[in-house]
């Protein structure tokens, strides 16, 4: 806090910092109220595709609000929405799911 007092520079880089954190918080709070769980967990799959497979499927369905049964229906349809589509390979098998 010192550094704010200081520093004009400091102190404007703080108000920044906390003002894109704050857009980020605010952004999480409007998905989860005004998007359902399967739009949030394709926006997770387009913005962080890596943690579907580096963290158990329990806290990613906490993240989303919903039950891990739930998720497991929400990645099915998925799936299977994807596959009709044609839009990945067909020798491909759904992700290997991590409790």
């Amino acid at each position: 806090m010192e550094l704010f007092h200081e520093s004009h520079r400091w102190a404007l880089w703080g108000v920044r910092f906390m003002e894109a954190e704050y857009l980020k918080l605010e952004s999480i709070y409007q998905s989860l109220f005004y998007e359902d769980a399967t739009e949030r967990y394709r926006k997770l799959l387009s913005v962080r595709p890596d943690v579907v497979t580096r963290i158990p499927l329990k806290y990613i369905a906490s993240f989303l609000g919903v039950s891990q049964v739930s998720l497991s229906r929400i990645r099915e349809a998925a799936y299977v929405q994807v596959h009709r589509k044609g839009w990945v390979d067909q020798r491909e098998s759904p992700p290997a799911a991590r409790s």
